[in-house]
């Protein structure tokens, strides 16, 4: 089960988690930003 988090938590925050945890929160935070980033370039090209 996926929860949906807020991208780029505080540091502080992830030293309650795991290494594994850890690396899987950056990747969803990096997802969400080219996720963003694709957004913005579609409103743009139309």
């Amino acid at each position: 089960m996926i929860e949906k988090r807020p991208p780029k938590k505080p540091i502080a925050d992830n030293n309650k988690l795991s290494p594994q945890e850890e690396m899987r929160e950056m990747i969803r935070a990096d997802i969400e930003e080219q996720r963003e980033l694709v957004e913005k370039l579609k409103s743009k090209m139309n």
